[in-house]
C-alpha cells in the first residue's frame, strides 16, 4: 500500500513540475495530453488494490505464471536407483537435493543431508537434520516421503 502511495505522490509530483516548466498557451495540446496520462496513472495506482482482491489471473498480470509441462517432471525414483546402482553417493545426494527442493519446498541451505551406504553399495542409511527456515518444515512429512522413495532407514531431525 505504501507503494502505491509513493508512487501516486510521485506522478502527480513530475506532473506539476512538467506542466510548470511548459511556457503559456503555446503548448496547449500537450498540457491537455500531460493531464490524460497523468489521470490515466493515478487511476491505475488507485485501481492497483481493487485489482488484487479480484485476482484476474493472479501471477499472469505480476509475471509469476509459468508454463510447466507434466512429462518433464523428473523421475526421482528412477535418478535414485541409477545412484544406488553405480555406488555414487554425489550422484544420490544430488538426486536427493533436488527431490528435497521440489517435493518437500526445501533449499539446500535450510538442511544438512548424510548418505550411509553398505559395504557392497546398498543404500544403507539417509540423515536430514533441518535448520534455519527448515525448522518450520514438518519432519514427519520429510521422513515418511523419503521412506516410500528409498525404502531404507531414514531420519530427519
Amino acid at each position: 500500500m505504501s507503494a502505491g502511495l509513493l508512487g501516486l505522490i510521485a506522478v502527480t509530483l513530475a506532473a506539476a513540475i512538467t506542466e510548470i516548466m511548459m511556457p503559456g498557451e503555446a503548448h496547449k495540446g500537450t498540457r491537455h495530453f500531460l493531464h490524460f496520462l497523468t489521470a490515466l496513472t493515478v487511476l491505475v495506482l488507485l485501481l492497483r488494490p481493487f485489482l488484487s482482491l479480484v485476482d484476474l489471473s493472479g501471477g499472469f498480470l505480476r509475471g509469476e505464471v509459468e508454463w510447466v509441462e507434466e512429462e518433464s517432471a523428473p523421475d526421482f525414483q528412477a535418478q535414485l536407483e541409477k545412484a544406488v546402482a553405480e555406488r555414487s553417493t554425489v550422484m544420490l545426494r544430488e538426486g536427493l537435493k533436488a527431490y528435497l527442493s521440489e517435493k518437500c519446498d526445501l533449499s539446500p541451505e535450510h538442511y544438512e543431508l548424510r548418505i550411509q551406504l553398505t559395504e557392497d553399495g546398498a543404500l544403507a542409511h539417509v540423515s536430514v537434520r533441518l535448520r534455519g527456515a527448515g525448522l518450520l518444515r514438518d519432519p514427519d512429512k520429510i521422513d515418511a516421503s523419503l521412506r516410500e522413495l528409498l525404502k531404507c532407514e531414514v531420519e530427519v531431525r
